[in-house]
């Protein structure tokens, strides 16, 4: 009988043994899923690929840690491995579950730029189960990538009645109602943020943004303050005080904001481009010149910053063969916007003393002014003017005033015109 006692006893002290070693394990995956989540975070997805890696070895059945090496895959544009991961940890997911192979399919069709795929997904898995949250973040963003914007604002307060606690939800929701230009429930659904989390340095910044978007200026200043005292380290309230300042010509008060943003993200295009301006109104062209080219690195669509040298090269001579060279780039890598390129082209040309070239410019520009666009095409009857005047025409040059001031009177297109017109 001790025999069979003690045999007894052995059983329950190595079923105890396992059973905590299982939890030892789920705990060791955890530890290792979320060092994953921070090297992701950091951009360094081998590293995070790694610990998730690590996660699903320790414990096979952390799911959680299988799909997240699926984002991995999606992030770093191998859509193959991602699917494939997908599929293989979606077998082991009990009936009432399969909701997430649907909303992780629709993260990888995100992450590949399908994004109506995606939307079709997320809604199907937010319709298995409503209450899972994961969807409609994403589906607010996929909405408002489209240019959906009340489909954006849908999803966001879909997110914040599963989670009204969830002041990220009514940041979301706020932003998206800023750029509906529907402003009285944006403010309301700030507000709501901070009743949350007083310290929603995100809530803040879009109070900023909000009042920014209606030209309230002394009100947007002192939010994007706040958010900036509550986290300094928040590159987007940082560019946005910059910007801020920028558009009001404070210059130095806007440098030290814009080098920040830098600071913390160092490809940002927008603080390059913002920081390239500053330079340009210091008259350091250079500075600004590679600033601007930085930008365009990032991002070859970058309108602006291509405008924002052609600007630059009028100022300084010596950077003109870098701007021309970057426009006439933009004609076939930015196609939509032609027209400003080639007008752009043909003040260079013309600051040049090359009038023949810039003649051939500006009428391109002209073939592609829109209907109706009537300040776009008096000013180019203005360059017109200029141009032919530099070519000794002036004949055809005051017709091309006449036209310009006709087309467009009381503008300061027209007053730049008459001034020419009598000279």
């Amino acid at each position: 009988m001790k025999i069979k006692y003690l045999a007894i006893i052995a059983l329950v002290l190595l079923t105890v043994a396992c059973h905590a070693s299982k939890e030892k394990a789920k705990a060791d995956s955890q530890v290792r899923f979320e060092m994953a989540k921070e090297y992701l975070a950091a951009g360094d997805s081998k590293k995070a690929l790694a610990e998730a890696e690590n996660a699903i070895k320790i414990d096979p059945d952390n799911t959680d840690a299988a799909y997240f090496k699926a984002e991995i895959f999606a992030k770093s544009g191998k859509f193959d491995d991602a699917f494939k991961t997908v599929d293989t940890v979606s077998v082991k997911l009990p009936k009432a579950e399969l909701f997430k192979k649907d909303y992780w399919r629709g993260v990888i069709h995100y992450h590949k730029g399908e994004l109506d795929v995606a939307k079709e997904l997320f809604t199907k898995s937010s319709g298995i189960n409503p209450k899972f949250v994961g969807n409609y973040p994403l589906l607010g963003q996929v909405n408002s990538k489209m240019g959906m914007l009340d489909d954006a604002a849908a999803s966001y307060a879909k997110w914040a009645e599963v989670e009204p606690n969830n002041d990220k939800a009514w940041d979301q929701l706020g932003i998206t109602y800023v750029w509906a230009r529907k402003y009285d429930k944006a403010k309301e659904a700030l507000e709501k943020a901070i009743s949350i989390n007083p310290k929603s340095a995100m809530a803040y910044n879009y109070l900023g943004t909000l009042a920014e978007e209606q030209d309230l200026f002394a009100e947007a200043e002192p939010n994007f303050a706040k958010s900036i005292s509550l986290d300094d380290k928040n590159p987007f309230a940082q560019l946005n005080m910059g910007q801020l300042l920028m558009l009001q010509k404070r210059w130095a008060d806007a440098f030290p904001y814009l080098a920040k943003t830098l600071e913390l993200q160092k490809d940002n295009i927008y603080a390059l481009f913002w920081l390239a301006k500053y330079h340009h109104a210091m008259k350091e062209y250079d500075k600004a010149a590679d600033l601007f080219e930085r930008a365009l690195a990032q991002d070859p669509t970058f309108w602006a910053a291509r405008m924002g040298m052609g600007e630059t090269a009028l100022q300084e001579p010596k950077i003109s063969a870098r701007a021309e060279k970057i426009l006439e780039q933009g004609l076939t890598l930015d196609p939509a916007n032609q027209k400003g390129y080639y007008y752009h082209l043909a003040r260079l040309k013309l600051a040049a003393k090359d009038a023949a070239s810039a003649l051939q410019y500006v009428d391109k520009a002209a073939a592609l002014v829109e209907k109706g666009d009537i300040m776009a095409l008096a000013d180019s009857h203005l360059l017109r003017g200029k141009i032919l005047d530099a070519m000794k025409k002036g004949a055809e040059a005051r017709n091309e005033y006449r036209t310009a001031i006709k087309i467009a009177p009381k503008s300061s297109v027209a007053k730049a015109a008459e001034k020419h017109l009598h000279q």
